[in-house]
């Protein structure tokens, strides 16, 4: 009988929660740190975009499962490199928001080092893969990946 009311209490602890069971969670800060040759030649001021996904980070992935999208303006590049804070977020609806749920995620980051405000070969993109369970700064400091083709694409 003890089991049968155990299993009862966590079936109906369990229907109360958020898709991934931890709730909602303010969207942390994602902290820009790109040191690549790249970056390291880039000099000047260059926008950046994060995007918080579901569904990965490839071109044909990206827009599928979104969840969150921030951008900055104010990327300052040097010849140490390049950095940036993004703080700011709006969901598909182009409403800002401060929540998503907490669960694990896809940030995409892309630096528009060419500035022509499209994905193309001349940008830098990190992808870090995160369970996001508080509102603790992200660092984007995995560089270096190349989406120049879906990648089921030939």
């Amino acid at each position: 009988m003890r089991k049968i009311i155990a299993l009862i209490f966590l079936a109906l602890t369990l229907d109360g929660c958020s898709e991934s069971g931890f709730g909602q969670v303010t969207i942390p800060n994602i902290q820009i740190t790109c040191a690549t040759s790249t970056c390291r030649a880039a000099t000047g001021s260059f926008y950046a975009v994060t995007i918080i996904t579901r569904s990965g980070c490839a071109p044909d992935q990206v827009g599928l499962d979104d969840v969150a999208v921030g951008d900055t303006s104010n990327v300052i590049c040097s010849s140490t490199g390049c950095t940036g804070t993004i703080s700011s977020w709006r969901d598909s609806s182009s409403s800002y928001i401060e929540e998503i749920p907490s669960t694990n995620y896809n940030v995409c980051t892309r630096i528009d080092l060419d500035r022509n405000l499209i994905r193309s070969a001349a940008d830098e993109n990190s992808e870090e893969n995160e369970t996001i369970l508080s509102s603790a700064t992200i660092q984007a400091s995995s560089w270096g990946f190349v989406y120049s083709k879906p990648r089921n694409a030939p």
